[in-house]
């Protein structure tokens, strides 16, 4: 997951940077390390909501063991008192009954919709033409509606 997460986040972030520098910023302006930054928080956002869609769709295993709405649930139990034994054996019933206990399905949704902001923060202060922030604002709703169509 961790690969996953990461290949996408430099994806993301690495095409944003290019048509910065393709459309003639230089590498260190405003404009292109926004758009750096922006690339990134969707990248995020992206693996957040892929991780979501397959935590809804019963896509559980041993590979959800380090899923963020896994992680999220065992440390929202933790905190509330009510630690995960490690030792426990975590079949697709344990994993989802964790996943649910502690809301991590809720908790990644904070977490995507948290990236999305970031990445509108990214690209409010620029002076862009309409039709760009108008597509890069177009990326983040449709991120935030949609169910991925793909599946780490």
């Amino acid at each position: 997951k961790q690969w996953y997460q990461r290949r996408v986040r430099a994806l993301m972030s690495s095409c944003c940077y290019s048509a910065a520098l393709l459309a003639g910023h230089a590498p260190t302006s405003q404009v292109a390390t926004s758009l750096q930054s922006f690339g990134d928080h969707v990248g995020q956002a992206i693996h957040h909501k892929t991780e979501i869609f397959a935590a809804e769709t019963s896509r559980l295993g041993t590979e959800s063991l380090s899923s963020y709405p896994f992680v999220a649930a065992v440390l929202q139990l933790s905190e509330s008192g009510r630690a995960v034994d490690p030792l426990t054996h975590f079949d697709d019933v344990t994993v989802r009954n964790v996943i649910n206990l502690g809301h991590g399905v809720e908790l990644t949704y904070g977490k995507c919709e948290s990236h999305c902001a970031e990445a509108l923060e990214c690209i409010s202060q620029l002076k862009l033409d309409e039709p760009l922030i108008s597509n890069l604002v177009s990326v983040i709703l449709d991120i935030k509606s949609a169910k991925p169509i793909f599946t780490a």
